[in-house]
């Protein structure tokens, strides 16, 4: 934990907002199905993929950094992936 009260990388968090870097992510979306906190500037390198969000929106994203929690992965049933955010 650190000083500021917020989770170290590593550590379990249920939300962006319980983390000292702001990313929580990792399968699960119930407060008994933690995620774990990451470094927010990191190296991803796997293709990207379909995750279904825990709001049941399905996203893309690299394979090995989801950025957030999600249900499942796979693109949730009946709706289309969320249009990939650019960069500025």
């Amino acid at each position: 934990m650190s000083e500021g009260g917020r989770a170290d990388d590593g550590e379990a968090c249920h939300g962006g907002s319980d983390c000292e870097s702001g990313v929580c992510e990792g399968e699960g979306c119930g407060g008994s199905q933690p995620g774990k906190c990451v470094a927010a500037s990191r190296a991803c390198s796997g293709g990207e993929e379909f995750f279904c969000g825990c709001g049941g929106q399905s996203f893309r994203a690299p394979g090995d950094c989801p950025g957030q929690r999600f249900a499942r992965k796979g693109q949730c049933a009946g709706n289309a992936p969320a249009e990939k955010e650019s960069a500025p």
